[in-house]
């Protein structure tokens, strides 16, 4: 029996050892976790204002009825309207919202006319928690152009 007792388990220092390991393991892969969550929630916000941005497009040319989406100036949130319909409202992904707080445009409302033109240009910048950035662009009177036809053509 005495022979086994300098073979028996691990000491404590190599104990102490490979849980600071574990730990420092752990810590950095958290962290790049949290970041790939935050990038996640800024992609996921940009372009599902994106594509709401280009469905009430499609829908002011396809109706013949202007649609507009409004985005609030100061809380992380928008609603879509068709005519003077209310159809949603959307509130961005968790940690979210505008660059500097608030929407850097005139008005947050954006029309789109019977041929899908907007009438509202300007830069919707969002931000996430660690400061990552990402821009939406929109053009004055750019409108939805159809394969064979201009942005101007009546259907």
């Amino acid at each position: 029996m005495a022979g086994l007792r300098g073979d028996a388990g691990f000491s404590l220092l190599e104990l102490v050892v490979a849980v600071s390991i574990y730990g420092a393991g752990m810590a950095v892969a958290i962290v790049g976790f949290v970041h790939v969550v935050a990038v996640s929630h800024l992609s996921m916000t940009r372009n599902g204002l994106l594509w709401n941005l280009r469905w009430m497009q499609a829908k002011a040319y396809e109706t013949d009825t202007f649609s507009y989406l409004n985005l609030q100036k100061f809380v992380p949130s928008y609603q879509t309207y068709d005519g003077w319909t209310l159809v949603n409202t959307y509130n961005f992904e968790p940690g979210v919202t505008y660059k500097e707080g608030y929407l850097q445009m005139p008005s947050g409302q954006i029309f789109y006319g019977v041929p899908g033109d907007s009438h509202q240009g300007g830069t919707v910048s969002l931000v996430d928690d660690r400061g990552d950035e990402e821009d939406l662009v929109l053009y004055l009177n750019s409108g939805l152009v159809v394969a064979g036809e201009t942005a101007h053509d009546t259907p």
